[in-house]
Formats: C-alpha cells, structure tokens, sequence
C-alpha cells in the first residue's frame, strides 16, 4: 500500500512538474497574469495622458500624406506601442527598448474627457459609458511575436455593457487584457495634441499652458511582460464591424501595426 502511495505521489510531483514548465514555457514571452487590475488601471491612465499628446508631426497617417516618425513610441519599464484607427496599415516602427522591459498595446481604446464638446460637466458614470459606446462593434484581434500568434481572439461589443467572448472560449489569450478605469483619472491635454480644435469646449484653453481634465476610458489591449534581449518583431491587427456609424456587415477599423525592436 505504501509503496502504491509513493508512486502516485511520485507521478503526482512529475505531473505537477510537467505543467509548470508548460505553464512557463508559454508564458515565456510574459503574460497579462504577472500584474494585477489596478495597476493596469495606472497604465492605461498613463498610456492616454501620452497618447493624446502625440503630435500631429510624429503620428503616422497615411490618409493624410503624413508618415510620421520611424518610432513612436513611450519609453518606460512599460513601453507604449502606437494607438490603432481607421483602415489603414501605418508604416513599420523600428525602435530600441531597454532589455527586461514591458510592452503595452491596445487594439481598441475609448475613452472620454471633460475637455471634449458637450462633456464639460459629465460625472464619472457619464464618461465612462460615453468610453464604452466608442468601442461598440464586433472586434477581431491578433498579435503575432516573432512570427507566433499569442493574441487570436474575437469580442461582440455590441452590447458594450456586457460583451461576450465569440472566439476562443474558453478563452486563453495569456497576453490578452482588456482594462476599464474603475475611478475618473487625470487627463492631461496640451497644444501638441493631434486632436482636432474644433471637437473641445474651449481649445484656448490649453493653447499656452496644458490643463487637467477628467476621463475615463476602456482598452481592448495587449501585454507582454519582460521582452528578452535580441531582436523582436511584433504585429498586431485590429478589425472593428458594425461599430457607431458602420452596419453589421461593414468595416469601422481595419488597421495592422508593425514594429521592429531590438531590446538590448
């Protein structure tokens, strides 16, 4: 009987084992898991004070003739990737981040600000369902690390108080994370902004000096923790159908980023 036990204790420790290295063999590129809500809250909080302050000069959009720099992006022990739109694909970003570093992108963000046209005294509430409903539609998403997919996921946000899951279910997009500012967060907007003048109260405003807003946003993001040291390619899509403005059976959002990075 003893021996019988051993055995299965034995088995038991190889399997237990077996999934561990599984588990971090998959994980190798780093996963969502390794941070919990609250500070993804902080980074997409951070990630749309950048965002929005992308200049005009720097942002790529073909659309407009303009290609921007070779490499947006947001330095940090997190690193920002370009924000998605349209149906365009932007040109390559080729940059150099720090080895051990993070990265941060999004698929599909919305977010709302007191600084907008008709937003000046919205509560909280009223801000992040005005966030919400930017982001309706059905959204198909894919990322792609050195030629591995490990974002392949679907989201009717149709009913953006509650979206569902089409593809994959169960789902197991490890680097897949989608975030909702819980609390309004400070939003920061100054004269750099590529936003057009004309969808704020009061332009002026910020025209000399930047000026505190509040907002509230939601991301359909990706995240991948812990970049190694070599030279990392990342693709990531976005198709957004049936969105405000679009039918079912139309596109709203076609866009694919690129970026070579090389961690060092």
């Amino acid at each position: 009987m003893l021996g019988k036990v051993l055995s299965l204790m034995i088995v038991s420790m190889i399997f237990a084992m077996t999934i561990s290295v599984a588990v971090r063999s998959y994980g190798a590129v780093g996963t969502s898991s390794n941070i919990d809500d609250a500070s993804f809250e902080k980074l997409l909080a951070d990630y749309q004070n950048w965002n929005i302050n992308v200049t005009a000069e720097n942002f790529p959009d073909p659309n407009k003739g303009i290609i921007g720099s070779s490499c947006v992006i947001k330095l940090g022990s997190v690193n920002f990737l370009l924000d998605p739109y349209d149906k365009y694909n932007m040109p390559i970003q080729t940059c150099e981040i720090a080895s051990g570093s993070s990265l941060l992108f999004p698929f599909l963000l919305g977010w709302c600000d007191t600084a907008s046209t008709g937003n000046t005294n919205m509560s909280y509430a009223q801000l992040l369902n005005c966030a919400l409903k930017s982001d309706k539609g059905i959204i198909t998403m894919e990322a792609v690390l050195d030629g591995k997919p490990i974002i392949n996921i679907q989201v009717d946000n149709n009913n953006y108080n509650k979206s569902k899951i089409n593809y994959p279910i169960p789902l197991k997009n490890d680097n897949y994370k989608e975030i909702i500012t819980h609390n309004e967060f400070d939003l920061t907007i100054s004269n750099n902004t590529r936003m057009p003048r004309d969808s704020y109260n009061n332009a002026e405003e910020f025209k000399s000096t930047p000026v505190d807003y509040k907002a509230a946003a939601q991301c359909f993001c990706g995240y991948i923790d812990n970049l190694p040291n070599g030279d990392h390619t990342l693709t990531y899509s976005t198709i957004v159908a049936g969105s405000v403005g679009a039918s079912k059976s139309e596109q709203d959002q076609n866009t694919k980023i690129e970026y070579k990075l090389k961690v060092r």
